[in-house]
């Protein structure tokens, strides 16, 4: 086999497979939405919440024993409609997080709005709240 001949096939073997790997880039895009944490603005914060992008979910925590409980709102905007999703975790501080039950469905690339305060019982007056956006 001559020189010229190795060197063509050598070059057609690099080329294959940086197309190949190209295509295989193309066909699954990279992620680019962000997970949020967000905590109360009390001193020793009483709530947190947690938005996962990849799985979609988010969650509120009761972080501290102090007669509220911890309420949190995931908010969007998609397909013409303004979604809001609420949970609340009223079972005392510090035994675990409540997830938000149902699925969501958010477009890649839209923002989202992640609440959290804590309150009163379910109807109380939200108090000690902060806001973080991110990407869905």
């Amino acid at each position: 086999m001559s020189t010229k001949t190795i060197k063509q096939r050598a070059l057609s073997i690099t080329a294959a497979t940086l197309l190949a790997g190209g295509i295989m880039l193309n066909a699954s895009p990279a992620h680019a939405g962000v997970d949020i944490s967000v905590k109360t603005t009390d001193d020793n914060p009483g709530g947190s919440a947690h938005f996962n992008d990849l799985g979609e979910y988010f969650n509120v925590c009761d972080d501290q024993v102090d007669g509220k409980r911890a309420v949190a709102w995931l908010e969007w905007y998609s397909g013409g409609f303004y979604h809001v999703a609420e949970v609340q975790d009223a079972n005392g501080g510090n035994n675990g997080c409540v997830l938000y039950p149902y699925d969501i469905e958010i477009a890649e690339g839209n923002t989202v709005w992640l609440t959290v305060c804590l309150q009163d019982g379910a109807n109380g007056t939200p108090v000690f709240c902060r806001t973080q956006s991110g990407t869905a």
